[in-house]
């Protein structure tokens, strides 16, 4: 009958229910068994080490507490974590790199007039000239006295910026908190620099990061983006030779004074100020 025709379909269904939670539920158990033998592995060869090199307890103490907080931490991807992104075309890929890069460099008002006078370069100077770089909290970002090596630009997160009077131009300790967005050291994508304070991470920090060598071999690829370039950055660098007491405050990795956008712009060539005027204005009307 009918009826028993649908008591046998919903036993069937039923029955392959059970099956596929029972074996969901198996691998699931058997992956977080695997997680945490790994993790005692770890912990266990952690411990070895420290008393094979006969560490002090305190110590041994705080390393242990940091390890395994970062082990119980999800890390984010990177794009060398996704092995598949290697089958893309060089082109595809290139422009997917772009495209996670760009939001947040067009908040940089030079980086927004070279992508308007070139698309097709801009998106091969990301892939040149910018990484993306992680940091965990409490990981230091560079220290003061240390050479600087890139610029930054925050994506995700927060950090300290904190200068001392034995390596910095202040008086006492100051500690200023750098959000989301935000641009650290660019100077030295215009000048040979030295850390003058140290950048702490308050949080998990995913940034974009800028080496001056990869920087420049994009520029010299374009002739008037170059010519921008290096006027920009001869005004940039005599402001921060410039930059001292009684007239300014000493610069710092954060900021360097009268290094606002418009005013090394009015320092270019007539000609070089006319081209980025009407980039300027053609955005105005397409907006």
């Amino acid at each position: 009958s009918w009826e028993r025709s649908f008591n046998i379909l919903c036993l069937m269904m039923g029955l392959l229910f059970g099956s596929s939670l029972v074996s969901s539920l198996s691998a699931t158990m058997v992956e977080v068994q695997m997680r945490g033998r790994d993790r005692a592995q770890k912990l266990n060869m952690l411990r070895r080490y420290l008393m094979e090199n006969d560490v002090d307890k305190k110590m041994a103490l705080q390393v242990q507490r940091q390890v395994i907080e970062r082990l119980s931490q999800r890390d984010r991807l990177t794009e060398d974590d996704v092995v598949v992104l290697g089958m893309l075309s060089p082109s595809l890929r290139q422009d997917l790199h772009a495209e996670i890069c760009q939001p947040y460099l067009l908040a940089h008002p030079l980086l927004r007039t070279w992508a308007s006078m070139d698309v097709a370069w801009f998106r091969k100077f990301c892939s040149i000239a910018v990484e993306t770089t992680f940091v965990r909290a409490k990981d230091e970002v560079f220290v003061a006295g240390s050479a600087a090596s890139s610029a930054y630009c925050i994506v995700a997160g927060r950090c300290y910026y904190l200068q001392e009077p034995e390596t910095s131009a202040v008086e006492e300790a100051t500690t200023t908190e750098v959000e989301e967005c935000s641009w650290i050291c660019e100077s030295v994508l215009w000048a040979e620099w030295t850390h003058v304070g140290t950048a702490e991470a308050a949080t998990h920090l995913q940034m974009l990061c800028l080496k001056p060598d990869s920087f420049w071999e994009a520029m010299r690829s374009h002739i008037v983006i170059n010519a921008i370039a290096s006027e920009y950055g001869q005004s940039y660098h005599k402001r921060i030779v410039a930059a001292k007491p009684p007239h300014a405050s000493f610069p710092t990795d954060l900021e360097v004074p009268f290094t606002d956008h418009g005013d090394l712009v009015c320092s270019m060539t007539h000609e070089l100020q006319e081209r980025i005027g009407d980039l300027a204005l053609n955005c105005m009307e397409q907006t």
